[in-house]
C-alpha cells in the first residue's frame, strides 16, 4: 500500500480484509486533504457500492413478507409513473437488477434537474420512458435504485436513512455510517481530491442527488462488519440473523451471466475465481468491495481521489490484495491516470504547436488560394470547426466513450481537466488560424474602383 501511494500519488486510502465472521486487516494509510492521517474510521463517501445496501434493505422486506420481488413497482409507488404502458409492468426485481428497461439514453439522470427527496426522484420519472421492454436488457441506471430506496421508505413508513440506521447500520455495529441525499450533504468533512496531469488536487464534489444508488458514507472499519454479514450467512459478527440465507443468496445470483448483475453486485468469474464485486465512485472519492465466496474472504478500499480518466485506484489495490490473499506477489501499482494525462498534455502541447505554426503561415496560406472561389476555401477551412463542435457536445461524447451514466460539465471540470484543457486549446487555435487566414485573403482581395476613375475606365473604346 505505501508503495501504490508513493508511485501513484494517491494522497490516502482505507482497507478492511475479513475472513468469514472475522476482520484479519483493518487500516489507513496517507494523508486526507487537511493533512490529517487517514485511519480505519476516517470517512468516505462508496458511490455506487451504496446499490448493495438498498438492496439489503428491500430483501430484508421480502423475507417480512412486506415485498414481492414479482410485483409490479405500480402496486406499491402509485407515483411511479413513467411514460407509456411499458412501465406498469415493470418489477421490483427488475429495478435492482437493472433490467427495469429505464436507461440514461431516454432519461439523462446527472443531466436532470435534480431532486430533493426519494418521493422527488419518482414523480419526475413521468417525464422518462423505458428504452426497451422491463426484462429485455440490461442497462445501469441510478434512477433505479432512487426508486427502490422508495419503496422502503413507503413500505416501511420510515424515511430511507432512518431505516438502514435502524435495520442494517444498527445491528451490523456500522456506527460511523449514513447515507446522504446529495453529494453536497457531505460537508465538515475534508473534500476529497481529482487527478490534474498526475497530482491529487483538492476538489469540491459536483452536487448531484444520490440517494439509494450512490449515497452511503462509511468506515473501513464499518465496511468490515458489512462484508462479514456477506460472508456470513446474513449474520452479523456478533451473531444477529440482519438477513436471511435465502434472501442473500437471492440478492448475490445474478439472472444472466452476462453482464452478471446481480442485486448491487456484479457475480464475476476471474481466473477461474468466482467473485462478488461492485465499485463505486464520485469525482473526488472511489470505493471497490469484493466478496470471495469460495474462500471466504472480504475486501473493501476507500480512497480520497475520484474517478477520472484510466483505472480507479481502488480498483487496482484490490486486485493487488486478492494477489497477496492467494500467497502471490502483486504486481506494481498501475499508473494509469498518469499516463492518460501526459499523453492529453503532449496532444495539448502538439495542437499549441500545429495551430501556431497554421498562424503564422496564414498569408502564405492566402497568397496560394486566393484565386479560389469562396465555397471551396470555406470548404477547407471546415476541418477546423471540429474541435468546437466536440466541445458542445463533450458531456454525451463522454457517455458514449465510457459507456457509463450520464456526465454533466460540472463533473467533467472535476475529473476531466487534461481532456478539456487539449479540446480548448484546440478550439482556441482553430478559430486563431481561421481568423487570420481570412483576415489575410481579405487583404489580397481586389477591390473595387469607385467614383470617378471607376466611370472613366468604363469607357467602352477610347476617344
Amino acid at each position: 500500500m505505501a508503495a501504490h501511494l508513493e508511485s501513484t500519488g494517491l494522497p490516502g486510502a482505507a482497507i478492511a480484509i475479513t475472513h468469514r465472521g472475522q476482520v484479519v486487516y483493518l487500516r489507513g494509510y496517507g494523508h486526507d486533504s487537511a493533512g490529517d492521517r487517514v485511519t480505519a474510521n476516517s470517512l468516505f463517501p462508496v458511490g455506487s457500492v451504496s446499490k448493495s445496501f438498498t438492496a439489503l434493505a428491500v430483501m430484508q422486506l421480502v423475507d417480512a413478507g412486506r415485498l414481492e420481488l414479482d410485483t409490479p413497482v405500480q402496486r406499491y409507488l402509485p407515483d411511479f409513473a413513467p411514460r407509456g404502458s411499458r412501465s406498469a409492468s415493470i418489477t421490483v426485481r427488475q429495478l435492482l437488477n437493472q433490467t427495469s428497461g429505464l436507461s440514461d439514453r431516454t432519461f439523462s439522470d446527472a443531466r436532470e434537474p435534480q431532486p430533493a427527496s426519494l418521493q422527488e426522484s419518482v414523480t419526475r420519472l413521468r417525464s422518462a420512458a423505458p428504452a426497451t421492454a422491463p426484462g429485455a436488457k440490461w442497462n445501469y441506471h441510478n434512477p433505479n435504485y432512487h426508486i427502490a430506496a422508495r419503496l422502503v421508505e413507503v413500505v416501511a413508513q420510515t424515511p430511507f436513512a432512518d431505516y438502514l440506521k435502524r435495520h442494517v447500520f444498527g445491528p451490523l455495529n456500522m456506527a460511523s455510517t449514513v447515507t446522504l441525499n446529495n453529494t453536497r450533504d457531505f460537508h465538515g468533512v475534508p473534500k476529497g481530491h481529482a487527478y490534474v496531469y498526475g497530482r491529487a488536487v483538492a476538489r469540491s464534489e459536483p452536487a448531484q442527488f444520490v440517494n439509494g444508488s450512490h449515497g452511503v458514507v462509511s468506515t473501513a472499519h464499518d465496511m468490515a462488519q458489512w462484508l462479514i454479514l456477506h460472508n456470513n450467512l446474513g449474520k452479523s459478527m456478533n451473531g444477529a440473523q440482519v438477513v436471511s440465507p435465502q434472501a442473500l443468496d437471492v440478492l448475490h445470483t445474478a439472472p444472466n451471466p452476462e453482464p452478471g448483475y446481480a442485486m448491487g453486485w456484479f457475480a464475476e468469474t476471474d481466473d477461474g475465481r468466482n467473485e462478488l464485486a461492485h465499485d463505486g465512485a464520485w469525482f473526488t472519492f472511489t470505493a471497490d468491495q469484493t466478496l470471495l465466496p469460495e474462500t471466504g474472504y472480504g475486501i473493501a478500499v476507500l480512497a480520497n481521489v475520484g474517478i477520472g480518466l484510466g483505472i480507479s485506484d481502488t480498483s487496482v489495490i484490490t486486485q493487488g490484495l486478492i494477489t497477496l490473499i492467494e500467497g502471490e506477489t502483486p504486481q506494481p501499482g498501475s499508473k494509469s491516470t498518469l499516463v492518460v494525462h501526459l499523453v492529453l498534455a503532449g496532444l495539448t502541447l502538439l495542437t499549441i504547436a500545429a495551430g501556431a505554426w497554421g498562424a503564422l503561415r496564414s498569408r502564405l496560406w492566402a497568397q496560394r488560394r486566393s484565386g479560389r472561389p469562396i465555397w471551396r476555401l470555406g470548404l477547407r477551412l471546415l476541418p477546423y470547426g471540429i474541435p468546437l463542435v466536440v466541445l458542445w457536445w463533450l458531456p454525451p461524447i463522454v457517455d458514449a466513450v465510457f459507456n457509463g451514466p450520464a456526465i454533466t460539465w460540472s463533473q467533467i471540470m472535476v475529473g476531466g481537466i487534461p481532456l478539456v484543457v487539449w479540446i480548448v486549446s484546440g478550439v482556441v487555435m482553430s478559430v486563431a488560424v481561421v481568423g487570420l487566414r481570412c483576415i489575410a485573403l481579405l487583404r489580397l482581395r481586389p477591390v473595387p474602383l469607385t467614383g470617378r476613375s471607376q466611370s472613366t475606365s468604363s469607357e467602352p473604346f477610347p476617344t
